[in-house]
């Protein structure tokens, strides 16, 4: 299992600002691409300068302002086809593995949940579909408890990705706050990434490896015998990340 980083405070600053910092300490870089590094903005910077550096790239397909379960057709049109861009560039730049957000419920949505959940599903199968042409393996988040999010259990999501090519994000601090890591764990052949940070179960805090109450080595172990592929540390700066992934390393060489 390789150690990634991610954060959407990165999207706010210039991609070779960020490309230095992550480069001296990771083996993987989830780029949010979205704001200063939406993905066909920073295509060309990426081939010149990604050659020189021995590092993994994955994307999350962009989310500010988004929403692929927007009521409003033209708004919910605007995000799919942020994420088809997001996906034809990722493909042309040999990126394989792109995670995104379900949709939400907007302020009038609240009042037509059943129909915000049928506009995630349609633009879900829409964005499967149009992936089904590239070399790109989409993995679908679970989110954190808030009143207007969709997708926070494991059999939300699965629902979400049944009839498609989709796997799942396994975000285990957003699990861990509805006590889902079991479940998750239990559909670990649908797990396709894995965003890790810690919390106290009661909000997402997104705090450093070990600084909260999420059993980590024990979902360490336990993936290990299914899962190999990157762990990204979901961090607020580069320096949380660092010391997140001393104790993830810590975990990964034990087992």
């Amino acid at each position: 299992m390789r150690i990634g980083i991610s954060s959407p405070a990165f999207a706010l600053e210039p991609f070779l600002k960020t490309l230095e910092l992550v480069s001296t300490e990771f083996q993987h870089w989830e780029i949010v691409a979205d704001l200063k590094q939406l993905l066909p903005d920073i295509k060309e910077e990426f081939k010149k300068t990604m050659p020189s550096y021995n590092l993994d790239i994955s994307v999350h397909a962009p989310f500010n302002d988004l929403n692929i379960a927007a009521l409003n057709l033209q708004l919910r049109t605007l995000a799919i086809d942020y994420i088809k861009e997001t996906i034809t560039t990722a493909d042309k730049l040999d990126i394989k593995l792109i995670s995104l957000h379900p949709g939400h419920l907007c302020p009038s949505g609240v009042y037509a949940v059943d129909k915000v959940k049928e506009a995630n599903l349609k633009s879900l199968h829409e964005i499967d579909e149009f992936a089904s042409n590239y070399n790109i393996t989409l993995a679908l988040e679970n989110m954190p408890v808030k009143h207007w999010t969709l997708g926070n259990t494991a059999t939300e999501i699965l629902s979400m990705i049944s009839n498609t090519d989709i796997g799942m994000c396994f975000d285990v601090g957003h699990a861990f706050i509805l006590g889902e890591v079991d479940n998750f764990l239990n559909n670990i052949d649908h797990i396709k990434n894995v965003h890790v940070h810690d919390n106290n179960g009661r909000r997402d805090e997104h705090l450093v490896l070990g600084e909260g109450a999420i059993d980590y080595p024990y979902i360490i172990k336990t993936m290990a015998l299914k899962y190999s592929s990157s762990i990204i540390i979901e961090s607020n700066n580069i320096e949380e990340g660092i010391k997140s992934k001393k104790y993830l390393q810590t975990l990964i060489n034990s087992v």
